[in-house]
C-alpha cells in the first residue's frame, strides 16, 4: 500500500472522527470521496433514489468544482443497467455519465449479508482512469456506505415496530365499549386528519358521549392523536401514529 493510499485513507477516516451523529450524512460523504477522488460520486438505492451525491462541474479556469443541483432519482432504465452488475467494474466507458458523456465510469454495487442495497458511481470527467489505488478506497467506501444503508434500515424497521407496540398498548387499555368508540370515530374520520361532532356519533351508534371523550383520552396520552376542541364546530383530531389505522383496518 503506497503512502499516498495511506494518506487518502486516513483522510476519509477523518470525516467519520469528525462526526458529530451516529449517522452518516452520506451528501458530506460523497463531498469527501469527490474530492479526495477527483470525481462525482452518487450513491442510490435499489430503487435508484439518490440517497447521496457529489457532482463536479467543469469550471471557467478549466479547474473542477462541486455543485449540488441534481434530481432525486435516476431513470429506470439507468438503475436496472446498474442493477445488473454484481460486483465491482472499473473504468467503464459502455456507460455514459450523467451528462450523456463518456468518460471512465466506475460502478460498485452495495451489499449487505448477500442483498444488494444499492450502487455508488464514480465518473472520471477529466477523463483519467481510475487506478488500482482509487479501486482500494472505493471497495472501502461502498462497505462502509452499505453498513449505514443497512444501520437506516434497522432503524426505521424499530421505529415501525415501536409505533405498532404503542398502538397495541394503549388500544389494550380500552374497555369494550371504548373500542367499539374508537372505531366508530376512525370511521368518520375517513383519513389521518379532521373535524368530528362526538354528540353526532353517540347519538347515531346509541353510545354515551363520554365513552368517545374518554377513549380518545387515552389515545391522546399514549401519542396516538392529538385533539383539539373547536367549540360548536366539534372536535379536530389529528393522527400521529399510523398504525392505528392499519389495527383498525385488520380488524373491521
Amino acid at each position: 500500500m503506497s503512502d499516498s493510499l495511506l494518506e487518502r485513507i486516513r483522510g476519509f477516516n477523518q470525516f467519520f472522527q469528525s462526526g458529530q451523529a451516529d449517522s452518516i450524512d452520506l451528501y458530506q460523504l460523497c463531498n469527501t470521496l469527490g474530492e479526495t477522488l477527483e470525481c462525482r460520486v452518487m450513491v442510490l438505492d435499489v430503487k435508484g433514489c439518490i440517497l447521496g451525491h457529489a457532482y463536479l462541474q467543469r469550471g471557467e479556469n478549466g479547474s473542477d468544482q462541486l455543485q449540488d443541483e441534481i434530481s432525486t432519482n435516476v431513470s429506470a432504465e439507468y438503475n436496472n443497467r446498474l442493477l445488473k452488475i454484481r460486483t465491482t467494474r472499473e473504468n467503464v466507458f459502455d456507460m455514459l455519465n450523467t451528462e450523456g458523456e463518456s468518460c471512465p465510469v466506475t460502478i460498485a454495487p452495495l451489499y449487505y449479508g448477500g442483498n444488494r442495497l444499492g450502487t455508488m458511481v464514480f465518473e472520471r470527467t477529466n477523463k483519467e482512469e481510475f487506478t488500482e489505488d482509487d479501486l482500494v478506497l472505493i471497495e472501502y467506501a461502498a462497505m462502509i456506505v452499505a453498513l449505514e444503508i443497512m444501520r437506516r434500515r434497522t432503524e426505521s424497521m424499530c421505529e415501525d415496530e415501536r409505533k405498532k407496540a404503542m398502538v397495541e398498548m394503549a388500544m389494550g387499555t380500552l374497555s369494550y365499549s371504548e373500542y367499539e368508540a374508537v372505531e366508530h370515530v376512525f370511521r368518520e374520520l375517513k383519513g389521518s386528519e379532521g373535524l368530528l361532532v362526538a354528540s353526532k356519533i353517540a347519538d347515531r351508534e346509541g353510545i354515551t358521549r363520554s365513552v368517545i371523550v374518554n377513549a380518545l383520552r387515552k389515545l391522546e396520552s399514549a401519542g396516538i392523536i392529538e385533539s383539539r376542541s373547536l367549540g360548536m364546530k366539534g372536535t379536530y383530531i389529528k393522527v400521529l401514529n399510523d398504525k392505528i389505522l392499519s389495527q383498525l383496518d385488520k380488524i373491521q
